[in-house]
């Protein structure tokens, strides 16, 4: 790639790649006056001691590096037919806005000026000895493609050519379909002629790939010229003009927030990530901007944020409030010759801040107890709902989940959590009751926690004696007053020797009858103890409790009996 020239002030554009295959030494060169610049989104050069210097003007955030030489996408495209569909026929002649499609074996010379209609028809084109414009008018074709040269032949004639030399404007656009997608000129590769489109016109425009493997493009002179792409041998650009290769890269913006459901005032990050569909990165900068709702004025918020590395840029705002909530948020990204601008938009939802709270009744409960809970969110919200969580469980302990057995729905800010009597108990004890807010389009979320210690309840113990010949025992029935949470624990019996107004553990001569008697479906039953004919005892009971029954006793009277 060779751009030079005296006193030139032209410009090279390329949008998305310049690739050169070339071991040599400075096989991208811009030489004679600096101001030929090359302006672009990345440059690729097999020789790693290339330098573009100061001319080189990336649009892209990927650095310039060198790197392996890209394929050729056309390689293996064959030449065009020159006969069968599409083939009008074979002529010696220039008219081709009148011949159409074909093959010219003449040298093809068009002066833009006397063509008296300058519409090119659709198809394939293929000049043997080459195809020269001049003159100051204009030339249009839609849908061609240019061979220059003749197809399958591996010596081509010396004059075979493509050269704009004129003042005029040629507008060249390529298929839309079939095997020449793409593709405007197409010079064999057996040809290794300069296509010259060097043309002092001032809109010069080939919308599509010119594609020459074995031959120097040539761009030299003062007009604007424009093409979808170029790949061959060699590129030379010098003059005054400007040449921009390949058309604007299209590029892709998302926008995201920092916090879905900020509240007024709160700091909030905005960032948005441009892409470009090439694989590149692009340069540039974006400008972000907020509309609030029922206003037509955008508020500017972060001005030219330039893009980094990866292709972000990031605005910080704390400007924003509840009142103008929903807000439109806008990034634009202004692009530059090689990428397309491009924009994006989101809505920022601003919410009042909200305090939940939640209480328990009774505050204190005891084993067994139906408890409500109460959530109470500050400000009063208008909707939304409640979402309740009740788990239990400590280091060491068995742990679990309980759902509310009935709710209420949100009204004037407040709303209940019933847990039925029979479920919440001591052994538990404490549980983490959870209430959330789900907030709504003014009002934001909150969460309300309570620690609900629950307690004993009370137990209490009835026994009775049973004598059997020489011995008796004493059964005790432990009730718990937990609405259907049965205790556990043991019982102890003791027993007192001529007495008949009961006993207790302390009475002088108090015996304690065996080890303690473990409940079951809340009895317990001493051991057998010897009695003597005609001798009074007592028996007293007594229930140790556990982690939901507070202990009790049975010492009166009733377990009294004389044996026989």
């Amino acid at each position: 790639m060779n751009c030079q020239g005296g006193g030139v002030s032209g410009s090279l554009t390329v949008n998305g790649i310049a690739a050169t295959d070339s071991a040599t030494s400075n096989d991208v060169t811009f030489t004679g006056n600096p101001r030929y610049k090359l302006t672009g989104g990345e440059v690729y050069t097999e020789n790693s001691s290339t330098s573009i210097g100061s001319a080189y003007t990336p649009t892209s955030a990927t650095a310039y590096a060198s790197g392996p030489p890209l394929p050729d996408p056309y390689a293996n495209l064959p030449d065009p037919p020159t006969t069968g569909p599409g083939v009008n026929g074979t002529f010696n002649d220039s008219n081709i806005f009148s011949d159409g499609p074909g093959v010219y074996t003449s040298p093809v010379s068009i002066t833009s000026d006397n063509a008296g209609n300058p519409n090119i028809l659709p198809g394939i084109y293929i000049f043997e000895n080459g195809i020269s414009f001049s003159g100051n008018g204009a030339v249009t074709g839609n849908g061609v493609m240019f061979f220059i040269g003749i197809p399958n032949q591996y010596i081509q004639p010396s004059d075979a050519f493509f050269n704009n030399s004129g003042n005029g404007n040629i507008n060249l656009t390529a298929p839309t379909s079939g095997l020449y997608t793409g593709l405007v000129i197409f010079q064999s590769r057996y040809d290794s002629d300069v296509l010259q489109i060097v043309g002092n016109g001032m809109s010069t425009t080939y919308n599509g790939v010119i594609y020459a493997p074995d031959a120097q493009v040539n761009t030299t002179g003062g007009g604007t010229n424009s093409t979808g792409g170029i790949i061959s041998q060699s590129l030379a650009c010098g003059g005054n003009g400007a040449v921009t290769i390949g058309s604007q890269v299209a590029t892709t913006m998302t926008l995201t927030s920092s916090n879905s459901s900020p509240t007024s005032d709160q700091s909030l990050t905005f960032t948005a990530a441009v892409s470009a569909t090439d694989g590149l990165i692009p340069a540039g900068s974006v400008t972000f901007s907020e509309t609030p709702n029922g206003s037509a004025t955008a508020v500017v918020l972060c001005s030219n944020k330039a893009l980094a590395a990866n292709g972000k840029a990031t605005c910080t705002t704390s400007i924003m409030t509840e009142s103008g909530s929903p807000y439109t948020v806008t990034a634009a990204y202004g692009g530059n010759t090689t990428f397309k601008p491009q924009t994006a938009t989101l809505n920022q939802y601003v919410y009042t801040a909200t305090t939940t709270t939640a209480t328990a009744l009774p505050s204190s409960p005891t084993t067994g107890q139906q408890v409500v809970f109460t959530a109470a969110v500050v400000p009063a919200p208008d909707s939304g709902t409640m979402a309740w969580t009740i788990t239990y469980g400590s280091s060491g302990g068995s742990s679990g989940s309980l759902s509310c057995n009935s709710t209420t729905a949100l009204s004037a800010g407040s709303a209940t959590c019933t847990v039925n009597a029979g479920i919440l108990q001591a052994a538990n004890s404490p549980y983490t009751v959870t209430a959330v807010y789900s907030g709504d389009t003014f009002y934001a979320t909150s969460t309300g926690t309570l620690n609900l210690v629950v307690g004993q309840s009370t137990s209490s113990t009835a026994a009775a004696a049973t004598p059997t010949n020489n011995a008796a025992t004493d059964t005790a029935t432990v009730t718990g007053n937990g609405n259907g949470i049965g205790p556990t624990g043991s019982v102890t019996f003791y027993v007192c020797a001529n007495t008949t107004t009961g006993c207790t553990s302390t009475t002088a001569g108090a015996t304690q009858v065996g080890s303690a008697t473990s409940l079951s479906a809340g009895q317990a039953t001493s051991g057998s103890y010897p009695v003597t004919s005609g001798t009074s005892y007592c028996f007293a009971a007594y229930y140790s409790g556990d982690m939901n029954y507070a202990n009790s006793s049975d010492t009166t009277a009733d377990q009294c009996f004389t044996a026989s």
